[in-house]
């Protein structure tokens, strides 16, 4: 059930429960209230009302409390607004409604991920030291497969598909109200979630042979009519495709932007102040640098290494930084807060296809690694700030 059934569904519920008559619009207003926004023009600019499987509308808090208060506001009588509130939230949690975070929707088909799971809606909770990190989990060896297996299938129905027809119609009509990330999440939906490399025509011949048969007045059957449909479905995907990428962009939608960029080097995402982008900032500043931008390369390539990212700090000391000490020595910091010294040397022994040497194996061995950065120069108080700074820097991204 969409959010325009449900509201006809409360309406009717609340006439005959409450003996309240309430306006279609209000109903909609309650509803976002329950949600945790002020009005419904808040929550449709937070994200996506619409059906889910019990388990992920499980995941979310809503707020009977906030929508008779919300009622209350509109002008209905203090006792019916009280029975209204949770009678709203009763009909949501029936109907399974959720409201998707755009941005979450987005982060994860800009990932490649067309399947949003009870996980993703839930917030992480601080891990304490004695607990074991996912990537300390990966190097246990053994695994109960029964366990794991048991595991999967008590998971199975606790995520939703982002092709499904239910998230496609709410994303439309977020792109109804020119919201450039509904048109951006659309486009990569028509790619099956592919990244910006997937809206590129491709350039296989397969069916286009028979397809131009087909429209030239042949007609075809059995297979080779199978191929053609395939071909005119594919280009229509990137048609429609191109289309919400492009209009994305013209709503100056940062990560469309950055996805032009990528593909056509169109100039428009150095143009916006200070964007926001779900793409790692090393991604960002590599854009920048293939187009010529040095200003803004740095820029991104600073803010990769105050996220900890290593080459992006290396590439700072030996190139853009090289002339400033109190940088050198900050990112030579930091990286020690993230345990790594770029001073020193960093080799390891690769067979000839790049793999990990192995002794016991044998045959030619390769050394592949850096040697360590060369720091300049710096005076006792510079080494004092620079700790200072990297700490700084550390603290604020923990």
């Amino acid at each position: 059930m969409n959010a325009k059934n449900l509201a006809h569904s409360i309406q009717a519920s609340l006439r005959t429960a409450a003996s309240l008559d309430v306006k279609r619009s209000h109903i909609h207003e309650l509803i976002a209230a329950a949600f945790g926004h002020g009005s419904q023009a808040a929550m449709l600019t937070t994200g996506i009302p619409c059906s889910m499987p019990q388990p992920l509308a499980n995941c979310q808090e809503l707020d009977g409390l906030a929508a008779s208060r919300r009622a209350v506001a509109l002008g209905y009588p203090v006792n019916a607004a009280a029975q209204a509130g949770p009678l709203v939230v009763a009909a949501i949690e029936q109907a399974g409604l959720c409201l998707l975070s755009l941005d979450l929707v987005l982060s994860l088909l800009l990932e490649g991920q067309t399947e949003l799971h009870d996980w993703h809606l839930v917030p992480e909770e601080p891990r304490s030291d004695n607990e074991t990190s996912f990537d300390e989990e990966l190097e246990l060896e053994y695994l109960d497969d029964e366990a794991w297996h048991a595991g999967q299938r008590d998971q199975e129905t606790a995520f939703v598909n982002l092709m499904d027809d239910e998230v496609v119609s709410a994303l439309a009509l977020a792109a109804e109200r020119s919201d450039g990330r509904a048109h951006l999440a659309l486009a990569l939906l028509c790619m099956g979630g592919e990244d910006g490399d997937g809206f590129e025509q491709s350039s296989s011949a397969d069916g286009r042979y028979w397809h131009e048969r087909e429209q030239s007045g042949h007609v075809l059957t059995g297979v080779e009519k199978e191929w053609s449909d395939t071909y005119r479905q594919r280009i229509e995907r990137q048609s429609l495709a191109r289309f919400h990428l492009e209009t994305a962009a013209e709503l100056r939608q940062p990560d469309a932007l950055l996805l032009m960029a990528r593909q056509t080097q169109d100039p428009r995402f150095f143009e916006l102040q200070a964007p926001q982008v779900h793409a790692h900032p090393i991604l960002v500043a590599r854009v920048a640098e293939n187009m010529g931008y040095r200003e803004e390369a740095t820029f991104w390539l600073t803010k990769a290494a105050e996220s900890g990212h290593m080459d992006a700090m290396r590439e700072l000391i030996e190139d853009q930084h090289s002339n400033n000490p109190l940088m050198c020595w900050t990112w030579y910091h930091l990286a020690k807060l993230h345990g790594k010294d770029l001073t020193r040397d960093d080799y390891r022994a690769i067979n000839e296809d790049g793999s990990s040497y192995d002794d016991d194996v044998g045959g030619p061995m390769f050394a592949a690694g850096e040697d360590g950065v060369v720091l300049p120069d710096a005076s006792a108080s510079v080494q004092l700030a620079a700790e200072a700074r990297a700490q700084e820097i550390f603290s604020r991204q923990s």
